[in-house]
This record gives C-alpha cells, sequence and structure tokens, in this order.
C-alpha cells in the first residue's frame, strides 16, 4: 500500500514541480521580453525624434549651436513630442537644461533636472554609440532615460537629448495575470490527469506485486511451497523466476539435508545394532559348542540338532550384524587405477549359477577408485537382478559397460518383477526394500560407494518389465591422493 501512495504522490509532485518550474520561466521569460520590447521602443523613437530634428535643422538653417537651436525649437520640440508621444529635453555639452517639451514647469522640473550630473554626461561620452539609457522612478512611475549626443555636419556633439520614456507596468502585469490564468487552467487539466495516471500507474505495478506477496505468504514451509505461477510484467517476472529457481534449490537442499540427517541417524543406529548384537555373540557360539561337546544326554541327536540350530541362527545374527555394520562405516578409500570392463567380466564370470550376459568395448575404460568396494558395490545389484528374475520363466541379466563423455557407465539391466513407479523414489533408503526377506541395505550401501567416488546412480523400472541399474563414474586417468569415505 505505502509502495502505491508514493507513485502516486511522486506523479502528482512532479506534476506541481513542473508547473512551478514553467511559472517561474515565463516570469523571467516575459520580464527580459518586456525590458527588450520597451528598449527597442525607444531606440525606434530615439531614430524618428531624431530624424525629425535634423529635418527640422536643414529645413529652416538654424545654426548648429546650442541656443540657436534651443530657440528655433522652443515650438517645435512640443510638436515632435506631441507625435511621439514622448517628452524631450534639450541639454547644452555641460548639462544645462535648454528647452524640453514639458508645458507645465513643476512637472518639467521633477521630469527633467536644470543640471545634470557630470559623471553622468562623461558616462554618455564613454558608452558605445554616445547612448546612455538608465531606468528612473518617478511618482510611482518607471522610466527609461535615454541620453544620446546631437552630432553636425563634422561629427561634432551639438547637444545632448534627453527622451524619458515611460514603462506601463499594468501592462506587464496583465500579461503576466493573463498568462497565469492560462497556465492554471491547464496544469488544472493535467493535474486531475496526473491523478488519474497516477492511480492507474500504481494499480499496475502493485497488483502484482499484491499477487506475488500473496503466493510468496503461501509458502510457508519448504517442503510445501509450490513455484510462483502467472504472468506478470517483465520486471517482475525476473523476480519471480529468481524467486522460483532459489524455492527450487531450497527444496533441493532441504531434500539433501534431509536424506543426509536420515543416513546419519542410519548410521548411528546401525553402528550400536552391530555393537549391541555382535558382543554376545562369540561367547553365546563358543559356550553352544562347549555344551555340544561336554554334555552327557540321553538323546545326543536332540542335543545335536539344537546345538547346530543355535549356532545357525548366531551366524544369522553375526551377519546382520556385519552388514550393519558395513553400512555405518565404510572403510578408507584406496585409490588405484581400474579398467571397469576387466572389472565387469571377472565380477560377471563369478556367477554361475545365472547367466550373466556382459557387453564391453573394445577398449579399457579406466576410473580411479578403490577396487574392493565398486566390487562390492556391483555385486550388490547384480543380486538385485538376479533376485527378481527368480520367478521368471527366461530370466535375462545384462551386465554393461561403456564410456559417455568423461563418465564411465555400468549398466546392470534385467527383465524381472521390477519396481512400482511409487516406490522407486524409495528404493535406496536404509531399511526399505521390496522382498520379504533381507534387511534393506545393499541399494543404501551401494549408493554411499558410488557418491563417495565422486559418481551417481540412476533407476529406471517398471513393473513386471524389468529394472535397469545405471551407476556413472567420472573418467580419470591419474590416480589421486588417498581420501577419507564422505560417509565414514
Amino acid at each position: 500500500m505505502k509502495l502505491k501512495y508514493n507513485i502516486i504522490l511522486a506523479i502528482l509532485a512532479v506534476t506541481l514541480f513542473s508547473f512551478l518550474l514553467t511559472g517561474i520561466y515565463f516570469l523571467y521569460h516575459y520580464k527580459k521580453e518586456s525590458e527588450i520590447y520597451h528598449l527597442e521602443r525607444l531606440r525606434r523613437k530615439e531614430y524618428s525624434i531624431t530624424a525629425a530634428i535634423s529635418h527640422h535643422l536643414n529645413t529652416h538653417k538654424i545654426p548648429r549651436n546650442p541656443l540657436a537651436i534651443s530657440e528655433g525649437f522652443s515650438q517645435k520640440i512640443c510638436e515632435i513630442s506631441d507625435i511621439h508621444n514622448v517628452d524631450i529635453a534639450f541639454y547644452d555639452l555641460d548639462g544645462r537644461l535648454l528647452t524640453s517639451s514639458a508645458r507645465n514647469p513643476d512637472y518639467s522640473q521633477k521630469l527633467f533636472p536644470i543640471q545634470l550630473d557630470t559623471e553622468l554626461i562623461n558616462t554618455v561620452k564613454m558608452s558605445f554609440g554616445d547612448r546612455y539609457t538608465l531606468q528612473r522612478e518617478l511618482d510611482n512611475k518607471i522610466y527609461l532615460y535615454d541620453y544620446f549626443f546631437l552630432y553636425d555636419e563634422n561629427g561634432n556633439e551639438i547637444l545632448l537629448v534627453n527622451i524619458p520614456y515611460p514603462i506601463d507596468k499594468h501592462f506587464f502585469n496583465r500579461e503576466m495575470k493573463n498568462f497565469f490564468i492560462n497556465l492554471v487552467q491547464i496544469y488544472a487539466v493535467l493535474f486531475m490527469i496526473a491523478i488519474g495516471a497516477s492511480i492507474l500507474l500504481a494499480l499496475t505495478i502493485t497488483r502484482p506485486l499484491d499477487t506475488l506477496r500473496a503466493q510468496v505468504l503461501a509458502n510457508d514451509k519448504i517442503q510445501d511451497s509450490k513455484p510462483i505461477t502467472g504472468k506478470f510484467p517483465s520486471e517482475i517476472q525476473q523476480l519471480v523466476d529468481d524467486y522460483n529457481r532459489v524455492l527450487m534449490e531450497l527444496r533441493h537442499s532441504a531434500e539433501r539435508l534431509a536424506d543426509s540427517e536420515r543416513d546419519s541417524a542410519w548410521r548411528d543406529v546401525a553402528r550400536q545394532v552391530a555393537h549391541e548384537i555382535k558382543n554376545p555373540l562369540t561367547p553365546m557360539r563358543l559356550n553352544v559348542q562347549w555344551i555340544e561337546r561336554s554334555l552327557q544326554t540321553s538323546e545326543p541327536e536332540k542335543l545335536k540338532n539344537f546345538c547346530e540350530s543355535m549356532i545357525t541362527q548366531i551366524d544369522t545374527l553375526s551377519r546382520i550384524a556385519d552388514s550393519f555394520s558395513r553400512y555405518s562405516k565404510l572403510p578408507e578409500i584406496l585409490p588405484e587405477l581400474i579398467d571397469l570392463c576387466e572389472l565387469a567380466r571377472q565380477t560377471g564370470s563369478l556367477i554361475t549359477d545365472h547367466r550373466v550376459r556382459i557387453i564391453t568395448p573394445d577398449h579399457p575404460v579406466n576410473i580411479v577408485g578403490d577396487k574392493s568396494q565398486i566390487i562390492q558395490a556391483l555385486n550388490n545389484v547384480l543380486k538385485n537382478a538376479i533376485q527378481a528374475t527368480e520367478d521368471t520363466s527366461d530370466p535375462s541379466i545384462i551386465l554393461k559397460v561403456e564410456q559417455e563423455g568423461n563418465q564411465a557407465v555400468i549398466t546392470v539391466s534385467d527383465n524381472g518383477v521390477g519396481i512400482d513407479e511409487d516406490l522407486i523414489e524409495k528404493i535406496f533408503i536404509p531399511r526399505f526394500t521390496t522382498k520379504t526377506s533381507g534387511m534393506g541395505l545393499g541399494l543404501a550401501i551401494v549408493k554411499n560407494i558410488v557418491e563417495a567416488h565422486g559418481g551417481s546412480i540412476d533407476l529406471q523400472s517398471s513393473k513386471n518389465v524389468g529394472t535397469i541399474f545405471k551407476i556413472y563414474f567420472p573418467i580419470k586417468s591419474n590416480i589421486y591422493e588417498p581420501q577419507k569415505s564422505a560417509y565414514s
């Protein structure tokens, strides 16, 4: 909500700022234009008055001296003043007033000083074009006092002419008032448009964000979180894509963490179970053997059968303890260069009660790893394939080694009973099994061995069609330093 109001306020503030900026600019512009207008008008009047004075001097052949000119223009100066609607005054070169067009003596005294300052006369002489204009205020009226020299035929200064040009302040105020009225009307319409546009823009931006926020709040648990769907503007879509990507990474991390915690818990349980079971087994076996040898009974056959049964159960418990012990801690990896083709042929040839078809390329496929651990993993996978095809009329087990890019691939496929689709994800979980016998640790141990070697395992299966295990190992040609297993 705050973002929505911020957008609206920002657009309105920009509109208001543009109104103020426009008003200030045009106020300055009008003021400058008014000054230029009055100055240009004064220059035109100056040119016309100069031409009229020169014409009168030439027509009446008035001598070119200040006294003669002042006498010759005693009446004409008023006529020229009326024609151009400005007052005119003549000064001699020393700044003394000779004559003026002002008919009222009091008014003339206010408008035209009897004596000009010497500094003013020097300023006119030093000005560009022997012309000087200054601004004065008189009786709440603003005048532009224009001073310029009148010259004879030889270019010599005769007298100084003064034209006070009144500036109409009301004209400027009226123009500005009319302009600001029009400006306010225009911006009132623009302000209403800006309000509507800002509300529309704010809703356009915040509505997808509100939808995004609602979907994010709905994902309160990583495990149950779902990717955000829907159409969003391109900028927000990038945020949605980043969120979905991070969400999937978090889910994968949570799943890996859960798997790691589950494996760790199972290893702790397996370690404890193996310890608790193996401790009493050896004394129990020795005691049963001692009883069989030393105890005298009238039914020795029953005693023998009892002892053999007890020893069998003890051996079974010992094997269970060994399985738990192997799962809880893999031995340290002893790296060596291994040819998987040769290893597959050796492992497959040891299975005599089932026919295993072995397919290998003509060239060696080498990896670096612990040979005994990889044999153990391969035996566990082949054992699962054998058990899956026990009830098949024409069992088929294929062990294939190949190279795909920079990976070595061991594929074990069978045409056995297969695995239900909903159980495939659970097949590598410790203690999970689809068989009526077994502890469900074989494939968990296989996964640990493969991942400890930097590889991965993939499973594809269809019910009553068969199962395909693919084990991937990185191909290396050099033997690396011995390292601890990641599961030790």
